[in-house]
C-alpha cells in the first residue's frame, strides 16, 4: 500500500467485536470476521482515524516495525473485503461547497458504491436528460429529478394545465435557493398525432418518461424512437391497477418495454382502478424510482437493476416489489420452425447440450403471478390422494400485452416430484405450440434429453392418431385379464381404482401404426393410450382413469389418453396378459425402433426444433415438433 493513502470508512459499515478479540464486520456488500491478537483494540484505535484525511505515513510514524506492519496487513484485509477505501485514488471534481453540503448524502452513496463520488455525481448533474410527464406525475417527476441533485434538464409536461405550469415554477425557485445552478427548462409537447420523436428525443442521452397512460400509442412512439437513436428510455406508468417503472432501456439491452408490456400478466392490471385511483404518494414513489435508478446509471454505480426487470406498485396497498422478464421471442425473433433435423447429427453435435439447471427448482424460477412462463405450478387445493396432482397455467405467447393465459392444465403422478415435472414439461409444450401456432399433426415435446423430448412428442402425436380414429368409429376392445404384473405404477393404479370403485376392465385395442394400444374401463367410460409398449400405455390409461376418479372431473386433464363413452367389446375369452416393469425415460433405441416400425406403416418421422427464448435451454434440451409423413416409395 502507498504510505499516501488515505483510509476512509464506508459509511454502511459497522463492526462488533465477539468477546474473543475478534471483530465482526458487515455492510450491505457482506459480512466477514477478522481474527488476531487484540483486533478489536485494533480496530477500536483506527476506524476514528480512518476519515479520509490522515495519510497511512501519518499514521503510521513513530510505530515500531511489528505495530507498522500489522496496521498495514489489517488496511489491506479491509480495503479487500469492500469496507474501507483509499481517497486519495478519487477523481478530482469542481463541485461547489455549498453543493456538497446540500448532496452529501448522494455523494456519499456513490463513494460506497465505486468510489469517486464527488467526480461521479458531477458527472450525473452535467446529463443531457429529458423528462416527459403527465400532468401532476411530471411534476413529481421533476420535483424528484432536483431533489436527486440534477442540475439542468429539459421537461416536456404532456397535457399540462395552467396551475402544473405554476407548480413547476415553484419548484424551479425552491430549488435555485439552495442550487444556484438549477434550472428546468420547459420543451413544448408536440402538437401533431404523429411528431417525429426521434427529432425530439436527438439531443438528449437520457429520456425519462411518467404518465397516466390509457393510450399506449404515444409512449410507443417515443419507445421507438429511443431505440432507433441509441438513448437510454426510463419509463413509468399507471394502467388499471398498477403503477409500473422499467424496464430500463438501453441501447444494448436485450430486453425492451415491449417484450415487458407481453410478459406481464393480464391478472396485474384487471382489477377496477376507480376503486383505487392513483394518488399523490403513489406518484412520488414511482417518480423517485426512477429519479434513483436514473441516478445509479449515469453515475455508473450499478443503475441496471431495472434493464430486465419491472417495478410494480400496488395501488390499492402500495407494497412494491420488482419482477424480473425475459425477452419475449416475438420481439426478439427468437421464435422459428427449424427442420426437419437429423436427429444423430443433432445429438453428436453441441446443438444440444446438457443441461445446466435442475428441473424443478428452474421450474420454480419460470413460475411468477407477474411475469413468468407459468402463472401458477403447484398443487393448489385439490386432492392429493391416491395421485400427486399439480396444476398449470402458462402464458398465450400470442398476447399482444398485457399477457392473457392458455387453459389451466391438471398433471398426475406417482409422487409429488413426478406430477411437478409433468406438469412444467406440459406447460412448455403448451406454451410452444401456441407461440409457433402448430397444427394438430405435428406432436410437441420437450424433456432434460433429446430422447426425452422426441419421444414425448412422437407420443403426442400417436394420441392425436388415436383421436382420430376414435372419432371416426367406436373403438374395438379386446378385454384381457392381467396375471403378472411387475410394474409398479400400473399395480398401484389398478389397485386404486379398484378401492375406489371397483375392479377396471383391462382390454387391448387396435394398434395404431403398429404401437400397441391399451384401455381401462370404469363404471364412468373408458380411457385409452398409446405408447412404445403395452406397460406404458397401460399406465397412462390407468393413470387418466384414476385422475378422473380422484378429482371428479375430467376438464384440464392433461394426459396422453383419450376418453370414450362408448366401445364394442369383442368377445375374446379374456385371454391373459402379463405386464413386465417398465421404464421412466425414452432412449436412443426407443426411437430407433419407433423409426423402423412407422417404415413398416409407409410412414416417415420427422423432427422439428421449436426454437424459442434462449434461457429455455438452461433447463431443457430443447423442444421439438414431431410428425409422420408420407414415406417416399422407391
Amino acid at each position: 500500500m502507498n504510505p499516501a493513502a488515505r483510509l476512509k470508512v464506508k459509511g454502511d459499515t459497522a463492526y462488533l467485536p465477539d468477546g474473543e478479540g475478534g471483530v465482526y464486520f458487515r455492510n450491505n456488500s457482506g459480512s466477514f470476521r477478522m481474527t488476531g491478537s487484540m483486533m478489536d483494540r485494533w480496530i477500536e484505535k483506527l476506524f476514528p482515524v480512518w476519515n479520509g484525511v490522515h495519510t497511512m505515513e501519518e499514521l503510521t510514524d513513530g510505530l515500531p516495525e511489528p505495530h507498522r506492519n500489522r496496521l498495514y496487513e489489517i488496511s489491506n484485509t479491509l480495503i479487500q473485503n469492500g469496507f474501507v477505501r483509499d481517497v486519495s485514488e478519487d477523481l478530482p471534481h469542481r463541485l461547489p461547497d455549498d453543493v456538497q453540503r446540500r448532496f452529501a448524502a448522494q455523494i456519499e452513496f456513490l463513494d460506497n458504491l465505486e468510489g469517486s463520488g464527488g467526480y461521479r455525481f458531477q458527472g450525473y448533474r452535467q446529463a443531457k436528460v429529458l423528462a416527459v410527464g403527465s400532468g401532476t406525475f411530471g411534476l413529481s417527476l421533476a420535483s424528484a429529478l432536483l431533489d436527486s441533485g440534477l442540475t439542468r434538464f429539459h421537461l416536456m409536461l404532456l397535457d399540462a394545465e395552467p396551475e402544473h405550469r405554476e407548480r413547476l415554477s415553484e419548484l424551479s425557485a425552491y430549488s435555485r435557493q439552495w442550487d444556484e445552478q438549477s434550472l428546468v427548462e420547459e420543451l413544448a409537447p408536440p402538437t401533431q398525432q404523429d411528431a417525429d420523436w426521434r427529432e425530439i428525443v436527438a439531443p438528449f442521452d437520457w429520456i425519462v418518461y411518467g404518465a397516466e397512460e390509457e393510450n399506449l400509442d404515444r409512449f410507443r412512439a417515443l419507445h421507438r424512437a429511443c431505440r432507433e437513436e441509441r438513448k437510454v428510455l426510463l419509463p413509468a406508468m399507471f394502467i388499471g391497477h398498477a403503477g409500473i417503472a422499467g424496464p430500463l432501456v438501453s441501447p444494448d439491452s436485450p430486453g425492451c418495454w415491449e417484450s415487458a408490456w407481453r410478459r406481464l400478466h393480464r391478472s396485474v392490471l384487471e382489477r377496477d382502478p376507480e376503486l383505487n385511483p392513483v394518488s399523490s404518494t403513489a406518484q412520488a414513489m414511482l417518480a423517485n424510482v426512477l429519479a434513483f435508478e436514473l441516478f445509479k446509471s449515469v453515475s455508473g454505480t450499478g443503475g441496471l437493476e431495472l434493464q430486465n426487470q419491472l417495478f410494480l406498485l400496488n395501488l390499492e396497498t402500495l407494497e412494491s416489489r420488482r419482477h424480473p422478464f425475459a425477452p419475449h421471442p416475438l420481439v426478439t425473433g427468437d421464435a422459428q420452425m427449424i427442420g426437419p433435423i437429423d436427429l444423430e447429427k443433432t445429438r453428436e453435435s453441441d446443438e444440444s447440450p446438457a443441461v445446466s439447471k435442475e428441473l424443478l427448482p428452474w421450474f420454480e424460477e419460470l413460475t411468477s403471478p407477474e411475469t413468468g412462463l407459468f402463472q401458477l405450478w403447484d398443487e393448489g387445493d385439490l386432492r392429493q390422494l391416491p395421485l400427486s396432482v399439480c396444476r398449470i397455467a402458462a402464458v398465450d405467447p400470442l398476447s399482444h400485452g398485457p399477457a392473457g393465459l392458455l387453459p389451466e392444465g391438471l398433471c398426475g403422478g406417482f409422487t409429488h416430484e413426478e406430477a411437478r415435472t409433468e406438469a412444467g414439461l406440459a406447460g412448455i409444450e403448451a406454451y410452444s405450440a401456441r407461440l409457433h401456432s402448430v397444427s394438430s399433426n405435428i406432436g410437441v415435446g420437450t424433456g432434460t434429453t433429446l430422447e426425452d423430448a422426441v419421444g414425448r412428442g412422437l407420443l403426442q402425436r400417436l394420441t392425436g392418431e388415436l383421436r382420430t380414429q376414435l372419432s371416426a368409429r367406436r373403438p374395438v376392445l379386446f378385454p384381457v385379464t392381467l396375471t403378472e404384473v411387475q410394474d409398479e405404477r400400473v399395480r398401484y393404479y389398478f389397485t386404486s381404482l379398484k378401492i375406489m370403485r371397483k375392479e377396471p376392465v383391462i382390454a387391448a385395442g387396435e394398434d395404431i401404426l403398429g404401437f400397441p394400444v391399451m384401455w381401462a374401463g370404469t363404471g364412468d367410460g373408458w380411457y385409452g393410450s398409446v405408447a412404445f409398449d403395452r406397460t406404458s400405455a397401460l399406465r397412462s390409461a390407468l393413470l387418466a382413469a384414476l385422475l378422473k376418479e380422484q378429482l371428479e372431473d375430467s376438464h384440464g386433464l392433461t394426459v396422453r389418453a383419450v376418453e370414450a363413452s362408448s366401445v364394442l367389446l369383442a368377445d375374446n375369452g379374456r385371454p391373459e396378459l402379463a405386464i413386465p416393469a417398465g421404464t421412466d425415460a425414452f432412449t436412443i433405441a426407443d426411437l430407433h425402433a419407433a423409426r423402423h416400425m412407422l417404415q413398416q406403416h409407409g410412414k416417415r418421422l420427422a423432427v422439428y426444433e421449436l426454437r424459442m427464448e434462449p434461457f429455455l435451454k438452461e433447463g431443457l434440451a430443447g423442444v421439438f415438433g414431431v410428425t409422420l409423413e408420407e414415406e417416399e416409395s422407391a
